[in-house]
C-alpha cells in the first residue's frame, strides 16, 4: 500500500502556536481526498484547512525530548479500515493541535499517488491500518509544552497489545481446569454391579449420596461450558506472532494492564475448583482386575470417604460459576483474528535483528576516527572551513556537532524569508530611480514657489478684504482675506494674489494662513475650478503610495518571465516561454515568427500554466486554423490544430457525396444480382455429344428441363 510522503509541512499557523509559548493540545489527526501534490511548499504551508475530511482519529504523544537545541515531539495516529466497506483513497494527512479554545491545522503530510486504504473483512473488524508517527522540532522554544488530550493517550496498538495480554492471562488461568475429554475418559471406567451391591448393604442410603448419573450430568454441564473456550495452544501460537513494541507511554499501558489484573482479581481462583492432576489422583485411585472389573472393597472405601451431596452441590456450583467468568470462543476467536491480521503486517523476527544483534554490528565499528570537513558560513557571515572529528555518545550513537559553528543554514534561511517581499526588477524603480525622480519633483516645486513668491513680492497695491467674494477680487493685486464669503477654494483666513492680463484673462493663486497646501485657478471668459498645488508632503506621501502600488503589483503579477514576447523558434520552451521549463507560473502573450510545435507565420499565441506543466493557444491570422500545445520536460509533447464548425461541415459534406455513391453503387450491384439470378434462372444449357452416345445424351438431357442435348450424326 502506498505511503505518506517525506517530509510533511508545518503550517505556518502551527509554527505561530508553537513558538508563541504557552500549552498546546494536539487533538486529531484527519484523512483528506482534497488532491494537493501539486502545491508548493509555502502554498502547503499556507493552508488552514483541506476539504471535507474522509476519516478523523485521536492523536497520541509517543515521546518527548527536550535538548539544548529545543524541543522535539513525536506525534502517533493510527487509521484502521474497521466498518470500510469499501477501499478508501485519500491523498493528505493533517495533524491539528488547539490552545485554548482554537483549534488550527498544524502540519500537513501529502500522500504519494494511490494510497488507500482497504476495505475490511465482512465481520468489520478492523484487517489494515495506516500508522503514522511525525515528529515535530520546536527549535529553540524551550518555553512550549505539550499537553496531550486525554481521549488520546492511548494509541490503538497500545490498546490491543493490553487486552491481548489480557487475554493471554485469562486464557492460563483456563487451562488450569481439567479437560472435558479426560473426564470423560475417566468416569467411564465403571464398577461391577454385583460386587459393588454385596458392599452396599452395610453403606449409606442413596438419598444420601449423588449418583453417578447426578456427577455425569454435572460435569457434563461444566465440561460444555468449558468447551466453549479457546485452546491455550492455539491463543498462544496466535500471541506469538505479535510484535508487542511498545508505541504508547509504559504508564498508560500499565494502567490498562492493572484495570484487567485488577477485574481478574475478583474472579474465582484455581483452588476452588479440581485441577486436571487433582482429578487424576481421585479417579485413578481405582484398579481393576484381569476381567476389568473393579474391586467392591475399593469402590466402598471411596464411597466412604466421599463428601456430603450438599458440599459437592457447592462445588460444582462454584466450578459453573468461574466457567461463567470466562470469555465466549467466539469473542476470542474475534481477537484472535484481529491480532492474526495485525501480526501478518510485521516482519518475522528471522527477517530483522534483535536489539542486541543490532547493537553488537554497530559497536565493531569505531567512528571516533571519522572526520568532516566543510565550508560554511559563520556568525558573523564569513565564509570559513573547519574539519571536525565524530563523538560517541553515552548510549552508543555516534555525533558530529556543527551546530554551535555552521551558521550557513540560518544565513540562507534569513536571505529566502526576504525573497517572497522583493519585487520583479523588470517592474519596478531602483532606489536611485525613485530618489531621482523624487528630487525632480522637488526641485520643479521649489522652483514653481520661488518664481510665485517673486511675483507676489513684485506686486502693488496690497489690500486687506473681509468676507469677500474672490470673484469680485479680478484686478491685479495682494488681497489679505479674513472670513472668506464666496468663490474661495477653502474657509480658512489667508492670502489672495490676482494676477490679470486684459480683463478677460487673468489668474488667483490663495495661501491659507495655516499652511496647507496653495490653490490655484484662471479666468477665461469664465473662472475655473480651483486646483490644488502639490507641497513638498504631497510628494513625500505620492512617493509612499507609488512605492506601495509597485509593491502590489508585484505580488499579484507572479509570473517569471515578460507578460509580451516576440519568438523566432518553437522547438523547446525555452524559445517559446523565454525560460526553461520549471516549477513556476507564466502567463505570456506571444507573437510567433518560429514553427516547429507551433504555427509560425506571425501568428498570435497565449503561453500559460504552473509547476512543470505549461501549454498554448495559438491562432493564425491568415486563415481558421488554431493550434493547442502542451507538455512538460524541456519541450512540447503533443500539439493538435482544432477542427472547426467549417472544418465539420466540409467533412460532412464528403461523407454525403460518399454516401450517394455508395447507394448507386448498392443500386447498381442490386441490379446485376437480379440479373444474374434471372439468368441462372432461365438461361438453356447445350452440350453436343456423338452418335455413338446417344443414350448418355438423352440422360444427360432429361436431368434438367433447360438442358439441350446436340447429338452429331
Amino acid at each position: 500500500m502506498s505511503t505518506i510522503r517525506d517530509p510533511a509541512y508545518i503550517t505556518d499557523a502551527g509554527r505561530t502556536m508553537m513558538t508563541a509559548g504557552g500549552d498546546v493540545t494536539y487533538t486529531k489527526a484527519v484523512l483528506y481526498g482534497q488532491d494537493i501534490s501539486h502545491l508548493t511548499s509555502d502554498q502547503v504551508k499556507a493552508l488552514t484547512t483541506i476539504g471535507s475530511p474522509l476519516r478523523e482519529v485521536k492523536v497520541g504523544i509517543s515521546d518527548k525530548q527536550n535538548t539544548d537545541r529545543g524541543t522535539t515531539v513525536i506525534l502517533e495516529a493510527t487509521f484502521q479500515n474497521d466498518n470500510l466497506a469499501n477501499d478508501l483513497p485519500y491523498t493528505a494527512v493533517g495533524f491539528f493541535a488547539q490552545k485554548g479554545n482554537d483549534e488550527k491545522l498544524i502540519a500537513v503530510a501529502v500522500a504519494n499517488t494511490g494510497a488507500y486504504l482497504t476495505a475490511t473483512s465482512p465481520d468489520g473488524v478492523a484487517t489494515d491500518a495506516l500508522d503514522l508517527k511525525l515528529a515535530i522540532a520546536i527549535g529553540d522554544a524551550t518555553n512550549v509544552t505539550a499537553t496531550v488530550d486525554p481521549a488520546g493517550s492511548v494509541t490503538p496498538a497500545t490498546l490491543n497489545g493490553a487486552i491481548n495480554k489480557a487475554t493471554h492471562d485469562l486464557t492460563a488461568q483456563i487451562d488450569t481446569k481439567a479437560d472435558k475429554t479426560t473426564v470423560e475418559q475417566e468416569l467411564a471406567i465403571k464398577a461391577n454391579s454385583t460386587d459393588v451391591d454385596k458392599k452396599l448393604t452395610t453403606k449409606a442410603n442413596s438419598s444420601d449420596v449423588y449418583t453417578k448419573k447426578q456427577i455425569d450430568d454435572a460435569f457434563s454441564s461444566r465440561d460444555a461450558t468449558i468447551a466453549t473456550k479457546a485452546d491455550k495452544a492455539t491463543v498462544d501460537a496466535e500471541i506469538s506472532k505479535i510484535d508487542f513494541t511498545p508505541y504508547a507511554k509504559t504508564a498508560d499501558v500499565n494502567k490498562e494492564i492493572k484495570t484487567v489484573t485488577d477485574l481478574a482479581n475478583t474472579k474465582v481462583d484455581a483452588t476452588y475448583s479440581y485441577s486436571k492432576a487433582e482429578l487424576d489422583k481421585k479417579l485413578l485411585a481405582l484398579s481393576t482386575d484381569t476381567s476389568g472389573k473393579v474391586d467392591a472393597n475399593q469402590v466402598v472405601t471411596m464411597i466412604e470417604g466421599k463428601a456430603d451431596k450438599t458440599d459437592l452441590d457447592n462445588e460444582i456450583k462454584a466450578v459453573t460459576d468461574l466457567a461463567n467468568t470466562k470469555a465466549n470462543t467466539v469473542d476470542v476467536d474475534s481477537k484472535i483474528k484481529t491480532v492474526t491480521d495485525l501480526a501478518n503486517t510485521k516482519a518475522n523476527s528471522s527477517d530483522v535483528y534483535t536489539k542486541t544483534e543490532t547493537d553488537n554490528q554497530i559497536n565493531k565499528f569505531d567512528l571516533s576516527k571519522v572526520k568532516f570537513r566543510k565550508q560554511f558560513l559563520n556568525g558573523d557571515g564569513d565564509k570559513v572551513d573547519k574539519t571536525w572529528s565524530a563523538t560517541k555518545n553515552d548510549d552508543g550513537t555516534y555525533t558530529i556537532d556543527l551546530f554551535n559553528d555552521d551558521w550557513t543554514a540560518s544565513k540562507l534561511f534569513d536571505v529566502i524569508s526576504q525573497l517572497p517581499d522583493k519585487a520583479d526588477k523588470s517592474n519596478t524603480y531602483t532606489k536611485t530611480d525613485v530618489d531621482n525622480k523624487v528630487n525632480e519633483a522637488k526641485s520643479s516645486a521649489q522652483s514653481i514657489a520661488n518664481q510665485i513668491w517673486g511675483e507676489v513680492n513684485s506686486l502693488k497695491g496690497k489690500q486687506t478684504k473681509d468676507s469677500a467674494d474672490a470673484n469680485a477680487l479680478s484686478e491685479t493685486g495682494v488681497y489679505y482675506c479674513s472670513s472668506p464669503a464666496k468663490n474661495f477654494p477653502v474657509g480658512q483666513w489667508g492670502t489672495l494674489v490676482t494676477s490679470n492680463g486684459n480683463g478677460a484673462r487673468a489668474s488667483q493663486l490663495y495661501f491659507p494662513d495655516d499652511n496647507s497646501a496653495v490653490w490655484f485657478r484662471t479666468l477665461n471668459g469664465n473662472w475655473q475650478g480651483w486646483a490644488r498645488l502639490a507641497n513638498i508632503g504631497d510628494v513625500n506621501n505620492a512617493e509612499s503610495s507609488l512605492t506601495s502600488l509597485i509593491n502590489a503589483v508585484n505580488n499579484k503579477v507572479n509570473v517569471t518571465v515578460p507578460l509580451f514576447r516576440r519568438i523566432t523558434a518553437g522547438n523547446t520552451w525555452n524559445d517559446i516561454l523565454g525560460a526553461s521549463n520549471g516549477d513556476t507560473p507564466v502567463l505570456v502573450s506571444i507573437r510567433d515568427e518560429g514553427g516547429a510545435n507551433t504555427l509560425g507565420n506571425y501568428s498570435a499565441a497565449v503561453a500559460f500554466g504552473g509547476g512543470d506543466t505549461k501549454g498554448v493557444l495559438n491562432v493564425a491570422y491568415s486563415d481558421h486554423t488554431a493550434r493547442i500545445i502542451g507538455g512538460n520536460g524541456n519541450a512540447p509533447v503533443w500539439h493538435e490544430d482544432i477542427a472547426w464548425k467549417s472544418d465539420t461541415s466540409n467533412l460532412q459534406n464528403i461523407i454525403n457525396q460518399q454516401n450517394q455513391t455508395i447507394q448507386s453503387l448498392t443500386t447498381r450491384l442490386t441490379n446485376a444480382e437480379n440479373e444474374i439470378r434471372y439468368i441462372k434462372a432461365n438461361y438453356v444449357e447445350g452440350r453436343t455429344f456423338p452418335a455413338s452416345q446417344e443414350a448418355q445424351a438423352n440422360s444427360w438431357e432429361n436431368e434438367n428441363p433447360q438442358r439441350i442435348a446436340f447429338i452429331e450424326r
